[in-house]
């Protein structure tokens, strides 16, 4: 390929968007309810879900003493607009976990109407020596995203970075502190002989955390240009003819917390 910048820059593609993560995560490692005979447990009771999506929680039962027989698993308490389901069976109280079985899996499924909270809900695990209960929390979280659009601001040629000039939207009614802005290139590209993961690659973004206000700001109030992430064409010891003129996907990810 020619050492010389081609002609036109490379035009971008606008990027997926990126979720703003609000609630952080529980750091406890594991839950657990015993009785006579039977033990629940989990190692993540708490679970973060956006409106219109699932979410699944590893349940495991052990028999104590030398407890035989099925355990019958049932859930009370889910908010309305979120429906549930055992991996073992669909009915609202389980189908009866066999004898031998140690492992399931229920799932939350959430409407997108169901609104952003905390709520609190359990499992109760029974069998014909005794019963036992564990707590478990669903966190389901505003829906809405930060947006992220832009592209470079110079032609790209072999060897060469040009900073991606951004700009983010924060549909909140407040600010929030950026902590993470992700580009990653994608594979496939508008020429099928250029690979983009090949090709390009792209340098992370410094200087965060930074100060997000709401509604939409260009990175260039947020960020000095040698911070931004860059968008790079490698210099490979091969012909890159098929790269010239060609159009990439590039997926964003934007996390802002408050």
């Amino acid at each position: 390929m020619s050492p010389r910048a081609p002609r036109r820059a490379l035009p971008i593609v606008l990027g997926l968007l990126g979720a703003l993560a609000l609630a952080a995560a529980a750091t406890a490692v594991v839950s657990a309810s015993r009785s006579d005979g039977l033990k629940l447990w989990t190692r993540a009771a708490d679970r973060t879900v956006a409106p219109g999506h699932a979410v699944r929680y590893v349940l495991h039962v052990r028999r104590t003493h030398r407890t035989r027989g099925a355990v019958r698993l049932s859930a009370s308490g889910l908010p309305r607009g979120a429906r549930m389901q055992w991996a073992h069976g669909p009915r609202r109280t389980g189908s009866p976990l066999r004898a031998g079985r140690r492992t399931t899996r229920l799932r939350v499924s959430t409407s997108r109407r169901l609104r952003p909270g905390v709520y609190r809900f359990r499992v109760r695990a029974r069998h014909r020596g005794g019963a036992t209960r564990l707590g478990l929390v669903l966190r389901v979280r505003s829906g809405r995203r930060l947006a992220v659009s832009g592209g470079t601001v110079a032609p790209l040629r072999p060897g060469a970075r040009v900073p991606l000039d951004l700009r983010i939207r924060n549909p909140y009614g407040h600010a929030v502190r950026l902590v993470r802005l992700g580009v990653r290139v994608g594979e496939e590209t508008s020429r099928p002989g250029c690979s983009g993961g090949r090709n390009f690659g792209v340098r992370a973004a410094g200087g965060l955390p930074v100060r997000l206000p709401r509604g939409t700001t260009p990175l260039s109030r947020l960020l000095p240009s040698a911070a931004w992430p860059q968008l790079e064409m490698r210099n490979l010891p091969v012909s890159q003819d098929a790269c010239q003129g060609t159009r990439l996907r590039l997926r964003y990810a934007a996390e802002g917390r408050r």
